[in-house]
Parts: structure tokens; sequence; C-alpha cells
């Protein structure tokens, strides 16, 4: 679910002050990003794939960012437009607890 050894590698660079400054950022970009996933745009929906999926990989969240790639790609093969965001958001919302829990644990 999480690459432990990229939430450590950015603990090491930017500090434990900055990581939950970043966690948090990401945290608030990544729910503004879910709201344009229902778009009936399909060029909307997948700038917002694209960007849940790097910024989920950039801090770890390997399981979020494969639902991304899957369902970007979907989106951009598939002859009609069908994402359903209900798997990513369920295993955003569990990444989102153990980051806020390690959080609170250090």
């Amino acid at each position: 679910m999480i690459d432990q050894n990229r939430l450590s590698e950015l603990r090491n660079d930017i500090g434990d002050d900055s990581i939950a400054e970043i966690i948090q950022l990401f945290c608030d970009e990544i729910e503004q990003a879910f709201a344009q996933l229902d778009s009936t745009d399909r060029n909307t929906a997948a700038e917002a794939l694209h960007f849940i999926k790097g910024s989920a990989l950039n801090i770890g969240l390997v399981q979020v960012g494969q639902l991304c790639e899957r369902a970007e790609a979907q989106l951009l093969n598939e002859s009609h437009f069908n994402v359903s965001a209900t798997d990513i958001k369920r295993a955003y919302s569990a990444a989102r607890k153990f980051l806020m829990d390690s959080l609170t644990n250090n």
C-alpha cells in the first residue's frame, strides 16, 4: 500500500517538521483533484488522474498510484468514458489514515 522507503527518504531529505506540512499539502491537493474525477470531460478526468498518480507515487502511495495509472490508461484507450474513482478514493482514504497516524507517532 505505502512505500515505507520512499516515505523515510522524504523524511530524511526534508526533516520531521517539514514532512507534516508536505503530507498535509498533498492531502489537500489530492482531495481537490478527486472532484475532477467525476467530470464528464475526458481531458479533465485524465489530467486529474495523472496529477493524483504522480503526487501519490512521489509520497510513496504505491497502490493509489497504480490504480490511477490503470484508470488513466483505460480512460485514454477505451472508446467510452467510464472511470470509477471508488477504488482510488478507498485506497487513498486508507493511505491517508496511515500517513496521519505516522505523523502523530513521531
